[in-house]
């Protein structure tokens, strides 16, 4: 038999109903980060994301920021037009902002066991016109530094 006369019969048997039906294929089960020593920060209580046209807004682009007032994040939301920014408990945590140059991006942070938050403006490496930037408030139990440089006091 030829590889079409193979592929016909199957096709005619299939709708006859004489092959045996496939089961549905199972779901893939979610897969849980492993914890390692540098594990990423639990779920921030806020993350913003949002793009600016006027690169002279980002401070620099990429830059990673520290926020830990409120009259602090104020003024920052209103600097980039941000309206109606959420009060946060600024006692128990603080914001970290990120800006870059690509046309997406997102915040990575993680805490190492020395209690260094690192803070890495992820973005997809493809250039585009102004800056994205991104907000994160991040918990302030075991965070000594950001980056290596001690926490602000603002």
């Amino acid at each position: 038999m030829t590889r079409n006369t193979l592929w016909a019969a199957g096709l005619v048997m299939a709708m006859a109903g004489l092959l045996p039906a496939q089961p549905p294929p199972s779901p893939i089960p979610p897969t849980l980060p492993k914890q390692d020593p540098t594990s990423p920060v639990k779920s921030a209580s806020m993350e913003i994301y949002g793009a600016l046209d006027n690169i002279d807004l980002a401070g620099g682009v990429p830059v990673v920021r520290v926020i830990t007032s409120q009259k602090g994040w104020e003024a920052q939301a209103r600097m980039w037009g941000i309206p109606n920014p959420p009060r946060l408990d600024f006692a128990r945590e603080f914001l970290v902002v990120g800006t870059s140059g690509d046309s997406k991006m997102v915040l990575e942070t993680k805490l190492d066991s020395d209690g260094d938050l690192r803070v890495n403006p992820l973005g997809n490496a493809a250039p585009r016109a102004g800056f994205r930037y991104g907000i994160k408030s991040v918990n302030r139990a075991g965070v000594k530094t950001v980056n290596g440089r001690p926490l602000p006091i603002d």
